[in-house]
């Protein structure tokens, strides 16, 4: 296929799926087949950003102490939460700023976001200036520098959305089209494309360096920026340099352009020390846990150090190998990774299929289920007032397959006839449960 035929034809396909870390899975809005893949791939991509970059590993960090802290505020000692639990507002007043909604509100800092589109801030500047304001992060509550590039007499931001998916989408359309030689014609058309925040890095970097292989630079650009914290001043560092010394990058292959990028922000200095720091705490947390909880007693504890012991194998690819990037995007190569890092589970809207890929590791994929029920039940909780079991719908209840389940049993959950439910032996696992909510506790 080519870049037009994929442009008419599977633009809104591929772009009309998601991944949730929160939940752990891929959602896709078609049927289980190849023509899926640039989806996917895409949302893989997303996936490979949370446990394989640094950047991703301090929000994993992030949304972990996220969970415990709110797991030990519900209930009291002596006595279970009611269902729904607290409710979204309540929670918020209790964590004060780092609550869920500032957590996801910090990754688009700069631009608003009405629910289905990103919009962008109007500017006066030229095409490919970049401009910077003090923005202040609702997660963090700090003031920092945010770059901006102007496209279209609008300011697109270099943040944590912009700078992860123009690096998905450029496994988008190496999926599309088997390769990635990507004419000048061809790429002119996918720079017309009205989604700014996909296409603002390849759009800067192609008006410096035309000609060359853009798909695999930008990428590159990408991961290096989410590998050197803060990643924002990073990428700023790289688009300048790349515009101050356009004559003489012009000159270099691909491979010397990347290297030269590499030797300018110092990376393998920067990636020594970013392993060690994050291997210290993904290793004091699994011996924290080891020490204080017996994993028998809890099983969402064991589930958080299958997340570090995954967020380990991680770094240690990372350490191994500067770049994820090739140049056939395929079935392939992700199962190449999933021995690695793992795999989200992909769901199929149209046809209510869940698929896996083949490879996951076993502490992965044996603690997935209960995991997944674990985090959708928080989420559910969390940002709503649930009134019916979230896991019939999900199709992940294994025992029960969805037989006699409703409604009751979010009132009779403490009932011993619903101990093989999802939900019951997730609000075991969570520690919801007063049982074992002071295991929680003692982490927080």
């Amino acid at each position: 296929m080519n870049i037009q035929e994929f442009l008419n034809t599977d633009f809104q396909k591929w772009s009309s799926g998601s991944y949730s870390m929160f939940t752990l899975k891929i959602e896709v809005d078609g049927i289980t087949s190849q023509e899926n893949n640039p989806t996917i791939f895409h949302e893989y991509t997303h996936y490979l950003q949370n446990l394989t970059t640094f950047h991703g590993l301090i929000k994993l960090e992030d949304y972990t102490n996220n969970f415990l802290t709110c797991f030990a505020k519900l209930g009291s000692n002596d006595r279970d939460p009611d269902l729904p639990l607290f409710s979204y507002t309540d929670l918020q007043q209790e964590l004060g700023d780092k609550n869920l909604n500032n957590l996801i509100s910090s990754r688009y800092i700069g631009m608003e976001h009405n629910g289905t589109n990103y919009t962008f801030y109007d500017c006066t500047e030229d095409d490919y200036i970049l401009v910077k304001e003090e923005v202040r992060n609702p997660y963090t509550n700090k003031l920092y520098t945010l770059t901006y590039i102007c496209i279209d007499g609008k300011k697109i931001p270099l943040n944590e959305i912009t700078i992860k998916e123009n690096m998905a989408m450029i496994n988008t359309l190496i999926a599309a089209t088997g390769n990635d030689q990507i004419s000048v014609t061809d790429l002119e058309k996918v720079l017309e494309l009205p989604n700014k925040e996909y296409i603002v890095i390849i759009d800067y970097i192609n008006n410096y360096l035309s000609g060359k292989n853009i798909l695999k630079i930008v990428y590159s650009i990408c991961e290096l920026s989410l590998n050197i914290i803060p990643f924002e001043n990073t990428i700023e560092k790289i688009l300048l340099f790349v515009k101050n010394n356009e004559t003489d990058l012009l000159k270099l292959t691909d491979d010397q352009i990347i290297d030269r990028i590499c030797n300018h922000i110092e990376y393998e200095k920067y990636i020594e020390a970013e392993f060690k720091a994050y291997q210290k705490i993904s290793t004091d947390k699994i011996s924290l846990l080891d020490k204080i909880i017996s994993t028998d007693d809890n099983e969402f504890v064991r589930i958080l150090k299958s997340f570090y012991t995954i967020a380990l194998s991680g770094v240690a690819l990372r350490k191994r190998t500067r770049s994820l990037y090739t140049s056939v995007f395929s079935n392939e190569y992700i199962k190449s990774l999933v021995p690695i890092v793992g795999c989200p589970i992909i769901y199929f809207k149209k046809t209510n299929k869940i698929e896996m890929f083949d490879g996951v590791p076993d502490y992965f994929l044996n603690d997935f289920s209960y995991l997944h029920g674990a985090l959708v039940l928080f989420i559910e909780a969390y940002t709503n007032n649930i009134t019916k079991c979230p896991f019939v719908n999900e199709l992940i209840c294994k025992v029960q397959k969805n037989a006699n389940c409703n409604v009751s049993c979010l009132d009779n959950y403490m009932v011993n006839e619903y101990e093989n439910c999802l939900l019951t032996n997730s609000l075991n696992c969570t520690g919801i449960r007063s049982t074992n909510r002071w295991l929680l506790q003692s982490l927080t």
